[in-house]
């Protein structure tokens, strides 16, 4: 099955679809795909409609100027990709749409299931962080686990950045100061 044409198909499998391709647009996979699945440059794959779990049962691979987008819902869901094997080209984006966290979290992005794990350049946490589009919060660490899983672990403790304490003291300042003139 090959994905043409602007816009975005929302694909729930099972897919007995021996190759996905998506040439142009958006594809929103939800579900298991058996064979391999193909993002060419250009284009957006996206695990679920809003927030999903995609598996693909053969090669995930996203060629340079391609988006990978990882959505969370307000229920606090996040995408995962699973698959046998990925062939991800160093200019391959990452774009990750999760808003702010309240509580400490793990989430597993981006799982290899086969027996050997990544390959060797994959398996390093500077392999993932070069795609990002945006850097990471202070309080969020993307990491590999035991060789097969994209990790992305949130701090709920973290200390607030020094232009939050910025704002908050000149807002104190800001209610003294009137305070004090009535």
């Amino acid at each position: 099955m090959t994905k043409t044409g602007e816009g975005t198909l929302i694909l729930d499998a099972p897919a007995t679809a021996a190759n996905v391709i998506v040439s142009k647009g958006e594809l929103d996979l939800n579900g298991t795909v058996t064979g391999n699945v193909d993002v060419k440059s250009g284009t957006t794959f996206s695990p679920g409609n809003d927030v999903g779990a995609a598996t693909v049962d053969g090669t995930f691979t996203a060629e340079a100027g391609s988006t990978l987008r990882f959505e969370r819902n307000a229920n606090g869901q996040v995408d995962s990709l699973t698959a046998l094997e990925f062939n991800i080209d160093e200019a391959t984006r990452i774009e990750l749409a999760l808003g702010t966290f309240g509580a400490a979290a793990e989430i597993d992005l981006i799982t290899n299931s086969s027996e050997t794990g990544f390959t060797p350049e994959q398996s390093t946490p500077d392999f993932w962080m070069r795609k990002l589009v945006e850097a990471l919060p202070h309080y969020m660490d993307l990491s590999v686990f035991n060789n097969s899983i994209v990790r992305l672990t949130v701090d709920g403790n973290a200390i607030p950045e020094p232009s939050t304490w910025v704002i908050l003291l000149l807002g104190a300042f800001g209610l003294f100061y009137s305070r004090k003139r009535k």
